[in-house]
């Protein structure tokens, strides 16, 4: 199948392109990984983004916060 095509038929399946579909995936696994105690540059290599300030960005688009702030919140609702 031609590259192009898949992304179009992609697109048109799920709403998104490949990539945004593949961005989002690697933040929502991120978000997941805040429960932990692992550091956000750790988190953030690890979900394969180039370093940390990135990371943040992305994150902030996708979930309207920083990932330490969206932490402190995970920590809060465990700790009622």
């Amino acid at each position: 199948m031609h590259p192009a095509h898949l992304a179009r038929r992609f697109r048109a399946r799920f709403g998104e392109s490949v990539g945004s579909y593949a961005r989002n995936a690697r933040l929502d696994w991120a978000a997941a990984r805040l429960r932990s105690d692992a550091p956000l540059a750790r988190i953030a290599c690890e979900a394969g983004f180039a370093d940390q300030s990135h990371f943040t960005r992305a994150f902030g688009r996708r979930f309207g916060v920083a990932p330490g702030r969206y932490r402190t919140a995970l920590r809060a609702e465990t700790h009622r």
